[in-house]
């Protein structure tokens, strides 16, 4: 989905990543809302820092929301794991792609960000 607005985002469009998860989690902001900021960055060849927003909360599976605001409009994408479930089947997945690749160093940002 994001990348599918790539091509309307400016120099001048505000971009803010607000991520929730439960208030045991150590890293702030989350490796996810970091890949996310690299990503886009890289994509947008953006010479100002996006925003992060960190939030921990009692026992949640955890959401990302990217927001994207210019003077008249504002487009927001939500993620939200409802079970932590979610993360042992990244790991199949990641698994699963591992196998195709070539003998290297890879990163999980590496799966869901190409």
């Amino acid at each position: 989905m994001v990348k599918e607005i790539l091509p309307f985002i400016s120099e001048s469009t505000i971009i803010s990543i607000e991520e929730t998860h439960h208030k045991n989690k150590k890293d702030a902001p989350s490796g996810t809302a970091l890949d996310l900021e690299r990503f886009l960055n890289k994509k947008l060849g953006l010479s100002k820092k996006i925003n992060i927003k960190s939030v921990r909360k009692e026992d949640l599976s955890g959401s990302h929301s990217l927001t994207f605001k210019n003077n008249n409009e504002e487009i927001q994408i939500t993620h939200k794991s409802l079970d932590r479930k979610i993360y042992s089947e990244g790991a199949f997945i990641a698994a699963r792609w591992l196998i195709d690749q070539e003998p290297g160093l890879y990163e999980i940002s590496d799966i869901y960000l190409p």
